[in-house]
Parts: C-alpha cells; structure tokens; sequence
C-alpha cells in the first residue's frame, strides 16, 4: 500500500510539473515568434505579463502544494549527477527547438509529448528543484529558437503553441486523475501526506536515466 502512495504522489507531482512546464514552452514559442515579428516592446510586456500569470497559476495550484521540504532526497550531495541532469534536460529542450526547426509539425508534437509523459521525478535534479530544471528546458530551447538562422512560416508558431498549451491541458487532467487515486485508496489531498510519500519514492526509487 506505501507504494502505490507513493507512485501515486510521484505522478501527482509529475503532472504538476509537465503542466508547469508546457505552458511555460507554449510561452517560450510565442515570445520567439514576436521576435521573428519584430513586435514593439509593449507586444512582449503584454506577453510576459500573461505568461507570468499562466505560469504562476500552474505553479501555484499545481506544482506547490505537491512539492513540499520533504521531497529532497537525504545523503551527500551528487553534483554531478546534478550537473549531468542540468546538461541532459537543457539538450531536451534544445532538441524541441531543433524539431519545431525543421518545419515538421508532426515531428514536434512528439516534443510536448516527452514532456507530458517523462517521469520527471526520476531526476535528482528534478526531485530537489522545480525552477532550476524548468529553466534548462525552457531557456534552451528558446535560446535555439532566437539564434537561428532560419525559422518556419509564422502559421507554424500559433500551432506549435496549441500542442504545448494542450500537453499542458492533459497534465492537468491527468493530476486530478491522480489525486482521485489518491483519496480513494486513502491517500487523502492533505499536501503533507502527499509530499511525504513523493519523499520516500525519491529516496528509494531508481535511480533516472537524466542522472
């Protein structure tokens, strides 16, 4: 029974984070695509104002209550498991760029997939963080999107943005699916019980291919 509370609080807080973590790539596309378009600087405060308050929303809601203290894994600390991870996630993320690149549409979709189904608890990194490994993620691939030399038609962008807002979409769903489980196997909703159980699966657990 500890167990299955404790994948079931490890998918809990894995959804919260893919949520977090499209809507933020969703942002990241748009903010690319208005500088393809030269937008003024009153276009990209109007976005990062909105993407501010889709992010924080995600986060808030979530990502916060499923990521408590109790989650970072005892014993000495492995930098460079850490570093490995950090390097692992930042090429995920420039990966996607790559794949939005190349014009392929379907090739892309498997982006906001990976990102959907990925066990990112899995991740000491991930485990330990929720900012630091969304950074690696997000900031490369954004920054594989401002500094190439060629980029897609602009309808590319809109729909790009819809794949990841929807992966963002089912994350979401899939955490209240999640949290059902929990509260009809007697889990409960209480974040502590939950945080708790998300602790032991990352301290037992295996250890992740990210590390």
């Amino acid at each position: 029974m500890q167990d299955e509370h404790a994948r079931l609080a490890a998918s809990i807080r894995d959804s919260g984070f893919s949520a977090l973590l499209c809507v933020t790539l969703g942002c990241v596309l748009l903010e690319a695509w208005f500088v393809a378009l030269g937008a003024r600087p009153l276009g990209h405060v109007v976005l990062v104002s909105v993407a501010s308050i889709l992010a924080g929303s995600a986060w808030r809601f979530l990502v916060l209550p499923h990521a408590r203290a109790g989650v970072r894994p005892s014993g000495p600390p492995k930098r460079a498991a850490r570093l490995v991870g950090a390097i692992l996630l930042a090429g995920f993320g420039y990966a996607g760029a790559l794949a939005f690149l190349s014009g392929s549409m379907s090739l892309f979709a498997s982006f906001p997939a990976c990102a959907f189904l990925l066990p990112w608890s899995r991740s000491t990194l991930c485990r330990e963080h929720i900012a630091l490994p969304l950074g690696c993620v997000a900031g490369a691939c954004f920054a594989g999107l401002v500094t190439a030399p060629h980029l897609p038609p602009s309808w590319q962008f809109p729909v790009a943005v819809w794949m990841c807002w929807l992966a963002a979409a089912l994350a979401w769903v899939a955490q209240l699916c999640y949290r059902r489980r929990s509260r009809v196997s007697g889990t409960g909703t209480d974040s502590d019980r939950i945080a708790a159980a998300t602790a032991r699966a990352a301290t037992d657990g295996p250890a992740s291919a990210h590390d």
